[in-house]
């Protein structure tokens, strides 16, 4: 894939990890019917970012790493700091 650099308006980062903790918690929660979760992991999976077979609790790690990667983004220094 070839990216172009655009800018991407700071708003637009936080309402995407706005988005994405909305779609953690609700995960967790149980409140996703499985073929959103199955298209979100393959999403995932396509991108390299999930691995195979990829459960619920993997599809959740890599939703909050993702969120995690765009709160960086921004300019958090926590999200960036190891434990």
């Amino acid at each position: 894939m070839n990216a172009t650099p655009r800018a991407v308006a700071p708003e637009d980062v936080a309402v995407l990890i706005g988005l994405l903790a909305v779609l953690e918690a609700h995960l967790l929660a149980g409140d996703v019917p499985d073929h959103l979760s199955g298209r979100l992991a393959e999403r995932f999976r396509r991108l390299g970012l999930l691995p195979e077979p990829g459960d619920d609790v993997a599809l959740r790690e890599a939703l909050d790493a993702l969120n995690q990667r765009l709160r960086a983004v921004l300019g958090d220094h926590e999200a960036t700091a190891g434990p």
